[in-house]
């Protein structure tokens, strides 16, 4: 069998509805994952597999090994962390295979939350009040004055995810101080944004948009701040046109989110870059747009076909959603806001039938999860 594709990260969401997307159409496909516990990896249909973690050195000259052996006509890498070691070897890579990379420069800002804010105030695009070099404050009464609690901590490094809610200075300083005696860029002070979170999704080559979409978050989980169990499409001009002014500013090239708080003043405010794939994929592909196809298209250097997609469509991720609402039950007390009526015209789900292994695998995950996963893991805003 040729093969057209590796996708790296098949162990998320995304990556395995990428790969199963690229079969779909008939590629043939090499499915990574980083180990083989994930539900995914049982997939009946997403073979062959590779398995190793890009995180050892060891496992990563593998990888390249199989790159080399195999040839795929293109690589997609999903997660941020594989877009990160994936470019820092760039140029070794590219002999055996090609690749929608941004420069150097460009990404580093994207994946540094310290840069990324900086960039957007030089651009105009509103942000949280940020407070950038927390390690040296030596006042934080004085610092923080005008920004009130909660504040939001984000982490600054590629192998860290997530943001911490705190309340009180004590709170600040204890996650701080784990910073004293590192090398690593301790996390961003900004103030908390209340609002709904809406993203634009982009694929460039060469500095030209090719394809872009949005969606809102209708539901997310962890509920204090996660990834989509329950989202829409949507069209924004202003949350496209500042999508578009960032991206471009930063001459992209190859797949990124730009992620956004739309207040009930209906102001937006930047939250992040992504420079990767979403993990609310799924809903983009059923709305009109094969992101993966078209990025597998453009590395080869073919057309696509122009940029239209459905709005008003809803995609649910039953098991992140069985989630989310036991955590509600566990919030309603304190004061979690109701999730408005939006009218879809259409919902899908990610209920694969033809997949028993991921079914049966899922259901025992979650029933595991109800009982043992903490309800609030970023602590409540």
């Amino acid at each position: 069998m040729s093969i057209n594709a590796l996708v790296t990260d098949c162990h998320t969401k995304h990556g395995f509805a990428i790969a199963r997307s690229l079969r779909q159409k008939g590629l043939g496909v090499i499915s990574h994952y980083p180990n083989k516990i994930s539900p995914f990896f049982l997939s009946l249909r997403n073979r062959p597999k590779i398995v190793c973690s890009l995180r050892n050195q060891e496992q990563l000259e593998n990888f390249i090994s199989c790159l080399e052996k195999n040839r795929p006509e293109v690589l997609i890498p999903v997660s941020n962390l594989s877009v990160k070691i994936i470019s820092d070897h760039r140029e070794q890579i590219s002999k055996f295979t090609k690749v929608l990379l941004p420069g150097k420069d460009s990404l580093d800002i994207a994946q540094n939350k310290n840069k990324t804010f900086r960039l957007a105030e030089k651009l105009g695009i509103r942000c949280p009040k940020t407070i950038y070099d927390t390690k040296s404050i030596s006042d934080f009464n004085v610092a923080i004055e005008n920004i009130s609690f909660p504040v939001v901590l984000k982490y600054t490094n590629v192998n860290e995810t997530g943001v911490r809610y705190c309340k009180t200075i004590e709170e600040i300083k204890s996650i701080l101080d784990k910073y004293n005696n590192t090398d690593d860029t301790p996390p961003i002070l900004q103030e908390f944004i209340e609002g709904e979170g809406v993203g634009f999704y982009a694929l460039y080559k060469n500095e030209k948009c090719l394809s872009y979409f949005m969606h809102k978050r209708i539901h997310e989980y962890p509920v204090t701040g996660g990834s989509s169990s329950f989202a829409m499409s949507i069209f924004n001009e202003e949350l496209k046109s500042a999508g578009l002014k960032i991206l471009d500013s930063l001459k992209w090239n190859g797949i990124a989110m730009v992620e956004f708080k739309l207040t009930n003043k209906n102001e937006l405010f930047l939250i992040e870059i992504n420079p990767k794939f979403w993990g609310s994929y799924e809903l983009s592909e059923k709305c009109g747009i094969n992101f993966a196809y078209n990025y597998y298209k453009a590395a080869l250097g073919e057309s696509i076909a122009e940029n239209e997609y459905e709005v008003d469509i809803g995609f649910r991720w039953l098991f992140s959603e069985i989630m989310y609402f036991r955590d509600k039950l566990f919030l309603r007390k304190k004061g979690k806001k109701s999730t408005p009526n939006y009218k879809l015209k259409n919902i899908y789900n990610d209920l694969y039938i033809d997949e028993p292994l991921i079914l049966i695998a899922k259901i025992f995950d979650v029933l595991i999860r109800i009982f043992i996963k903490k309800a609030n893991p970023h602590s409540i805003p």
